[in-house]
């Protein structure tokens, strides 16, 4: 086999190998984002079966990675915002006065 005709194989397996690699890294990400949408699905339909099942039983709170069901004799959300109104109204008059 000549210099030439070796170099053109070599140029021609790397060639080969680019390509393989584009196809293998474009079939990844098309099974990863599959992958991600067919999970999503099952946690949003488990999600709602724990929702219910919560709800049904008369539970205060599930909690999973974050909050997934909680009642509202658990929800302190205004209590927090009305503390926060109050106090950012107290801080402000206390500005005023050169503090």
């Amino acid at each position: 086999m000549s210099e030439a005709e070796r170099s053109k194989l070599e140029r021609d397996i790397v060639t080969q190998r680019r390509a393989l690699k584009r196809k293998s890294d474009q079939f990844n990400d098309d099974y990863t984002f599959r992958r991600n949408e067919e999970v999503s699905k099952i946690q949003k339909e488990l999600i709602k079966a724990v929702q219910a099942v919560a709800n049904a039983n008369k539970y205060d709170i599930v909690l999973s990675d974050g909050v997934i069901y909680a009642s509202p004799k658990v929800n302190i959300t205004q209590t927090v915002i009305d503390y926060l109104n109050t106090n950012a109204k107290a801080g402000a008059g206390s500005k005023t006065n050169g503090n």
